[in-house]
């Protein structure tokens, strides 16, 4: 489990999750983009919820190690959902229609 703190919310989630959830902020800074995401968090009780959020370039975000004695939070189709989040960024990003084109960098790799 890794406790991520976010927006002065400190949640607590599976490791899998919180990593996806970093890599997604950092996707969506790169592409100066934002992301929103729901994800699954450990309640004080026990019970598991959900937390949204809203990942930006100026996204801060830390995960630090959580409780040992707290069961891991699994989320295979938040963690899928993620991944398939971070690869539209990537897609998008790889649309040549979608480059930024920069003329003097593509003059200099067209005399090479």
């Amino acid at each position: 489990m890794r406790y991520v703190r976010y927006a002065g919310e400190t949640l607590l989630t599976g490791d899998a999750i919180a990593e996806a959830l970093v890599q997604l902020a950092e996707v969506a800074a790169e592409h100066r983009s934002a992301a929103r995401i729901r994800i699954p968090m450990q309640l004080l009780g026990g019970d598991v919820g959900q937390a949204t959020l809203l990942l930006g370039p100026a996204s801060e975000i830390v995960t630090t190690p959580g409780p040992l004695d707290v069961e891991e939070l699994v989320d295979e189709p938040t963690v899928a959902e993620i991944d398939e989040r971070i690869w539209g960024f990537e897609r998008r990003h790889d649309d040549p229609r979608e480059r930024v084109r920069y003329p003097s960098v593509d003059r200099w790799y067209d005399d090479l």
